[in-house]
């Protein structure tokens, strides 16, 4: 976990995970910029938005942002399916 995009940046490097949830609403750098810079940084693991926000608009400027997927919050017995679901897809 981090608690801003900068950070978040720092400990995809540092961990190296397969999956990574990114939060589009953070402080510092917003979940949009921080995947565009994974991205530029070589990072090739699946990145998941993850917001509260449904709005149609935070979907397409998701994927422009390179995410792999989107979930909406809350965390809940669907989130956990289909997280399980992506992790079955690719691994």
């Amino acid at each position: 976990m981090a608690e801003n995009g900068k950070k978040g940046i720092e400990k995809v490097f540092e961990v190296q995970p397969d999956i990574t949830l990114m939060d589009i609403h953070m402080p510092v750098m917003d979940g949009y910029e921080a995947t565009k810079t994974l991205r530029k940084m070589g990072y090739n693991g699946l990145i998941v938005a993850f917001t509260a926000s449904v709005k149609n608009h935070e979907t397409n400027k998701s994927i422009d942002a390179v995410f792999d997927y989107f979930l909406t919050k809350s965390i809940n017995k669907q989130f956990e399916n289909r997280l399980k679901e992506i992790q079955e897809e690719h691994f």
